[in-house]
């Protein structure tokens, strides 16, 4: 078991989902049905290259940005330093909770389908949450 978490922890973030979903049992991929799912992968990719490179941009960051088609990724070179300003780390967040709450949901109704009402309930008691809080978009998400 060690060695499994080992190896999906050491994998991309787009393998790393293709597990779970495998694991689970979830029909429909997540990435086709993640509005977002480019951004995300960005974002992993990103953090990746921030863990690794210092923020350099590197061969595999550019591919996958080109075939992602993210904003900006045309003009990157190899070599650019990349940065995480504020606007981009809130965004980031939004993204990350986003993604987070509906694979924890998906997950937690393909598990256990028993607790549904439970998971209705804390799902709408997040959205509220994040309406007391003023933040629309993420709750509307």
């Amino acid at each position: 078991m060690d060695k499994e978490i080992d190896m999906i922890m050491r994998n991309s973030f787009e393998e790393q989902v293709s597990w779970v979903e495998k694991a689970i049992g979830i029909r429909k991929e997540i990435k086709s049905e993640h509005g977002d799912w480019p951004k995300i992968v960005e974002l992993f990719e990103r953090r990746n290259l921030f863990t690794h490179t210092n923020g350099i941009v590197n061969d595999r960051y550019l591919k996958k940005s080109v075939k992602l088609k993210v904003s900006g990724s045309s003009a990157l070179v190899k070599g650019q330093e990349l940065f995480a300003g504020s606007k981009y780390l809130t965004s980031a967040l939004e993204i990350i909770c986003e993604f987070g709450i509906k694979i924890i949901q998906v997950s937690w109704r393909k598990l256990s389908k028993e607790h549904a009402k439970i998971a209705d309930d804390r799902l709408g008691d997040f959205g509220f949450e994040l309406i007391e809080r003023g933040n629309y978009g993420l709750a509307i998400k």
